[in-house]
């Protein structure tokens, strides 16, 4: 633990880029100082010429015109809702098929080229000459990444060639079309006008929202955030308990677990103080509330007896946000009456409770309360400022880490928005900020891809759009715009709606459907900031492939040095794929596994039992871990989605990864490799 405390904390943090630079630092300038000192380029050179030459001349070059029938065969089969998506899967299949040639000739070849020269005895007159065993090595991983690099200039420009001409081929028949009189519906016009104008060959940059909300209409104020009742929003808000604030449990009194009486051995309270308003009018000051609220147990006199209380759900989630418990498990399976101007609800998170959702090993943890209005005559609002978790024993009070979050009812495309035709709608705000504009333009676009669900099949669904730009006031109203599921719609707005990258876009619908929206990487707007070359972009892609096919080089090459090829072979695909498989073996990263494994499925096990389990699954858990750690994370070579999506690759967020894990992965195995074929004798 000293010692520990003593490490730098980037050594701490990084101990796989540590073991790295140790087995460099160890390899080349301790056991290897001589043949670095040896090193020669020439030598270098000579020997990747040959390895190339000798790969050429096993005629794997001409695979590639064979792929490159095979991408055009696929490519005529497929089906596409528009011009951009056939574009899109155009890239995708030959993006892919490069990928995969190339992967797979390195992998032959350079796991059966050196035990090949070691079996026909090759090997002795190259280690009889002056080249040493660091110059075999890096020559043979050198001469097989030039054959990879003539495969993906082939196959890059085959897959600019062959996008360009389906992209001719697809604007030539949208202006043919869109002449047509009656060809082309209204809703479907300003998108086909885009893609004609612009064509489909892009290389966006794009701008993604910060954060979506949805509200039951549009706030006029910070104060005035209000969530629709009817199960249709939800406001969450987030806590970081600490354990060490909590008192260790103890055992627990028969009686109630709800309210204020529940016990208070080892657990938390929960207060949520909730305000609430007619649906359509403003909400009352929540100063004025704050004093007014209080649980509800009888009807106020003031309400008609018609009108139901207003009623909320609560439900605790886990880190991963999902509902571990809800009104239910604290006995309101109705839901918790509130007064017509709102309420508290208070409730008990037991020791067993708090143990499913923050691992008792855990130091810290996050929870998240979920706060659902049931009727739909209400609106509902709360306040982090009001909102605490309290440790009985001691009064401890852990406040919100987050603002509220007012979201939408899930559903199958996202949050759903409802629409209305009344006067009261429900409303979705997408907060843009930080937002840097390449250069002044008249105007900019936004690119929407909403999922719908109509009542109605014969009835459009129109979307009404609304900009307002914090940094410079200007609101820009009036924009509307059609809109089918999961189909891109374009709606163009003025440079001043935008300007200074710090906006909201406001959007509702009157038609009588359910809008589904999505946020983050995958969000249902996104704001074009510009383009840049399709050129560019390809090559930014073929450089992550070219990238990828050293990693994949240097590790068949280190398998080849003490292994014969066909196992060589079978160690190479399960090094590059081993941390993908161990993450994917039960939900490795989740902690305390062991006891939920134990709850759920071994509740009648004696304690002995359930602690062995528990802990054995826990170990397991953390060896999977540890191994994946140690491999090559192969999801940063991500080169086929940013280019099939028309977005502009990142040298910061792309590039430098792919290259940290080339390099920081494959420069150790390579000294690995060269000091195996070093102690191995290959010559009489």
């Amino acid at each position: 633990m000293v010692a520990a405390t003593l490490l730098p904390d980037w050594i701490v943090r990084n101990p796989g880029l540590c073991l790295a630079g140790a087995i460099v630092l160890v390899g080349l300038f301790g056991l290897g100082l001589r043949d670095v000192l040896r090193f020669s380029v020439s030598r270098l050179w000579a020997i990747s010429t040959v390895a190339a030459q000798q790969s050429i001349r096993g005629k794997v070059l001409w695979i590639t015109p064979l792929v490159i029938v095979g991408v055009i065969i696929v490519c005529q089969f497929q089906k596409s809702y528009d011009a951009q998506d056939a574009i899109r899967q155009t890239i995708m299949i030959c993006l892919f098929a490069t990928g995969l040639l190339v992967t797979l000739v390195t992998i032959i070849l350079a796991c059966t080229n050196l035990p090949r020269e070691i079996d026909t005895r090759v090997i002795y007159t190259i280690a009889t000459k002056p080249a040493t065993r660091l110059e075999i090595v890096a020559g043979k991983v050198l001469g097989f990444v030039r054959v990879s690099f003539w495969m993906l200039l082939i196959m890059g420009t085959f897959t600019w060639a062959y996008a360009h001409l389906r992209d001719w081929q697809m604007r030539s028949h949208l202006a043919a079309q869109l002449a047509a009189p009656g060809a082309v519906d209204q809703g479907s016009r300003p998108t086909l006008e885009y893609y004609r104008d612009q064509g489909t060959l892009h290389a966006r940059d794009i701008g993604l929202p910060g954060l979506l909300s949805i509200y039951s209409h549009l706030p006029t104020s910070p104060e005035d955030r209000w969530s629709p009742g009817a199960d249709e929003g939800e406001m969450i808000v987030r806590f970081t308990i600490d354990r060490s604030r909590i008192p260790a449990p103890e055992p627990a009194p028969a009686g109630p677990t709800v309210g204020p009486s529940a016990p208070r051995q080892g657990g938390l309270l929960v207060q949520i103080p909730i305000w609430t308003a007619r649906s359509g009018r403003a909400g009352a000051p929540r100063a004025q509330q704050l004093e007014l609220a209080t649980l509800a147990t009888t009807r106020p006199a003031t309400l008609p007896a018609s009108l139901p209380l207003p009623r909320v759900a609560i439900g605790v989630l886990n880190s991963d946000l999902d509902a571990v418990f809800t009104s239910q498990d604290f006995r309101a399976p109705q839901g918790w009456e509130l007064n017509e101007t709102g309420g508290v609800v208070r409730f008990f998170l037991t020791p067993e409770m708090l143990a499913r959702l923050i691992p008792e090993k855990a130091a810290q943890g996050d929870l998240f309360l979920q706060i659902i209005g049931r009727d739909a005559d209400y609106q509902y609002s709360t306040n982090p400022a009001a909102l605490g978790i309290f440790v009985p024993e001691t009064g401890y009070c852990f406040t919100p880490t987050s603002d509220v979050l007012f979201n939408g009812r899930r559903g199958q495309y996202g949050q759903q928005l409802r629409g209305s035709h009344g006067e009261q709608r429900c409303v979705a705000v997408y907060q843009f900020t930080g937002q840097t504009l390449q250069a002044r333009q008249p105007s900019y676009a936004i690119e929407v891809r909403l999922g719908v669900e109509r009542l109605e099949d014969d009835e459009a669904t129109r979307v009404a759009f609304e900009f307002r730009n914090r940094k410079t006031g200007q609101h820009i109203k009036n924009i509307e715009a059609i809109v089918e599921t999961n189909r891109p719609t374009y709606v163009n707005v003025p440079a001043a709606a935008v300007e200074g990258g710090e906006f909201d876009l406001v959007l509702h619908t009157a038609s009588n459907a359910w809008l589904g929206l999505r946020a983050g990487s995958m969000a249902s707007v996104k704001f074009i900031k510009g383009d840049e070359s399709f050129l560019l972009n390809l090559l930014k892609s073929l450089l992550v492939l070219w990238l990828m096919s050293l990693l994949v080089t240097i590790t068949s090459v280190f398998c080849s040095t003490f292994l014969s090829w066909p196992i060589a072979v079978v160690l190479t695909v399960v090094i590059l794929s081993g941390r993908w498989a161990a993450l994917q073996l039960g939900d490795v990263q989740q902690a305390g596994l062991g006891r939920q494994i134990v709850n759920d499925m071994l509740r009648e096990a004696s304690p002995a039992s359930a602690k062995a389990v528990s802990e054995s699954v826990d170990a397991i858990v953390q060896m999977m871990n540890t191994l994946a750690s140690l491999l090559p994370d192969l999801s940063r070579f991500a080169a086929i989605q940013d280019v099939q999506q028309g977005v502009a690759i990142s040298p910061a967020k792309v590039l430098l990864p792919c290259m940290e894990v080339a390099f920081g992965f494959g420069l150790p195995l390579l000294v690995l490799a060269y000091l195996f074929l070093r102690y191995k004798e290959v010559a009489p």
